[in-house]
């Protein structure tokens, strides 16, 4: 019988380290993974048009594997993630600074979406190497639902934020009211920011997405 490798958790100072070290966009990946729990392949299907950030949301409508595009996994993987106001910064000015017009959030240099294995071969195993750290994209979904049940986050809610369909699969590893989903998102924001260095944007710099100048 194949034995199976459990899946490596993080610490927050191993996150930190990591996203620290992190070139683009495999930078922005992992924070975000890291701070909503969202599959590689939720990741890797987000478009600019998935984040909403006068409402600070983002909607997960599509999946991408193998570089293909496709839907959600399951019908609660289609959901709406409460964003922190410091990863809404991040974003804004990881969109500042990109260099490409591709409707997705996390264009290759052709614009199309990334492969998992690709980007993480040549953007995250040298780095996780030089760190000593034990990584795999799983990882981040599994160190995220830790840290929030670590938090004593009610089941019902880290069910939605990770889109699963069962209260049995959340554990191993009713629809909650929105404003305890955003609750257990600033508990995660609290322990990974800030980053160092956090990515603003320089000043007068456009900006894309919208301003979050207001969510204060």
């Amino acid at each position: 019988m194949q034995r199976v490798r459990p899946t490596s958790l993080l610490s927050p100072e191993q996150l930190k380290a990591l996203i620290g070290a992190l070139s683009e966009p495999a930078r922005t990946i992992v924070l975000l993974g890291a701070t909503t729990g969202l599959r590689i392949g939720e990741l890797l299907g987000l478009q600019v048009e998935d984040l909403e950030f006068d409402s600070a949301i983002l909607t997960v409508r599509r999946t991408v594997s193998r570089g293909e595009v496709g839907s959600p996994k399951t019908l609660g993987s289609t959901r709406r993630i409460p964003l922190p106001r410091e990863l809404l910064l991040e974003l804004q000015s990881y969109l500042a600074r990109r260099r490409c017009d591709s409707p997705w959030l996390f264009p290759n240099v052709a614009g199309s979406p990334w492969d998992d294995r690709t980007l993480f071969n040549r953007k995250v195993k040298p780095v996780c190497a030089a760190l000593g750290v034990r990584f795999t994209w799983h990882s981040l979904r599994h160190t995220f639902s830790t840290l929030q049940g670590n938090q004593g986050v009610p089941l019902p809610v880290l069910q939605s934020l990770l889109g699963h369909t069962t209260a049995r699969i959340t554990m191993t590893y009713t629809h909650p009211l929105e404003d305890a989903k955003r609750e257990a998102m600033e508990h995660v924001s609290a322990l990974l920011f800030p980053i160092v260095p956090l990515m603003f944007p320089k000043k007068g710099h456009e900006q894309s997405g919208g301003d979050v100048s207001a969510l204060n």
